[in-house]
């Protein structure tokens, strides 16, 4: 019975997580402002590129491509308009670097088929996939790009991430597929497919992005600090100081007030982070700083001093 009660608390946290999220989604759906931008991202399981008519071999040899899908909301003159999008790439690994290309790229379409505000109110939902969304990793990158935006990034309770996005990448993938099958067309590339599924869908903007549009991944990335209790942030809030200097917070809640950690980014080749009056110096900060710089030290060493 003690076993089944502890199953039970942990559910009832699940739950209470998980209808907190949807209900903050609602309303920002709901009292959504011309400077704000909802945008649902995933990626969709790979496109594997069949012949309707290829050879016994070409089983094996079989091309993938990766579909990013995101499903946006804008207030355009106090109507809250639907944009869904996908980016097709041969970037097929859906590394966080990837994924941050993608989600930019198709914030660059908004802003280029509607008249946006600047700067945005950016709020971007994803599930909790660590290698693509929430990750120490992931989290420097949100300090380096899009800075001119203000974002928040909410996690959807594990195993409530799907949405409508996840229904763009089917539709998608169905609709060229079924033209394959019937001979119609024989996709070559990624951009073929893009460009393909563009003229045979409404409704959906079919984007391509060659690997060379991939961002690079800035080298301090891999030295991103560590984030206690990174599996139970469910919305990150982003600010600047006066110096541009990131500040990330992170929330268990979407609706929590106070966030339970935060931490300060700065952008590659700038000046070291405990150099800066304003920031505070945390353990981790000040042996962040001693390892690029060379000191290596033991613990007890660094208390003794």
């Amino acid at each position: 019975m003690s076993l089944f009660n502890d199953h039970v608390k942990v559910l009832k946290k699940h739950i209470h997580v998980k209808r907190i999220q949807n209900a903050k989604f609602n309303s920002l759906k709901k009292d959504l402002q011309e400077n704000e931008v909802i945008i649902q991202v995933d990626y969709s399981e790979n496109y594997t590129n069949k012949d309707q008519g290829q050879i016994q071999s070409a089983y094996f040899g079989q091309q993938g491509f990766s579909i990013f899908t995101a499903c946006c909301y804008l207030n355009v003159d106090g109507v809250v308009v639907n944009e869904n999008v996908t980016v097709t790439s041969e970037a097929n690994d859906h590394s966080r670097i990837a994924a941050l290309s993608c989600w930019l790229k198709v914030l660059a379409l908004l802003r280029e088929k509607h008249p946006l505000q600047t700067p945005l109110i950016l709020h971007i939902w994803s599930d909790g996939c660590a290698s693509q969304f929430r990750s120490r990793f992931v989290f420097s990158l949100l300090s380096q790009f899009a800075t001119d935006h203000q974002l928040f990034w909410y996690y959807n309770e594990r195993h409530h991430g799907k949405g409508p996005m996840d229904g763009i990448g089917g539709t998608i993938k169905n609709c060229v597929f079924r033209d394959v099958l019937s001979g119609k067309v024989n996709i070559g590339s990624a951009e073929h497919f893009a460009s393909y599924a563009n003229k045979i869908i409404t409704g959906i903007s079919s984007l391509y992005m060659p690997l060379n549009e991939v961002l690079t991944e800035p080298d301090c990335v891999e030295n991103a600090p560590k984030i206690p209790g990174t599996l139970e942030v469910h919305k990150i809030r982003r600010t600047f100081n006066s110096d541009g200097v990131c500040k990330l917070e992170f929330y268990r809640t979407a609706n929590d007030e106070s966030p339970f950690h935060s931490h300060w980014y700065r952008k590659e080749g700038d000046p070291e982070i405990c150099d800066h009056p304003e920031l505070p110096l945390s353990f981790d900060l000040i042996m962040t700083c001693a390892k690029r710089r060379g000191i290596y030290m033991k613990i007890d060493e660094w208390l003794d001093c």
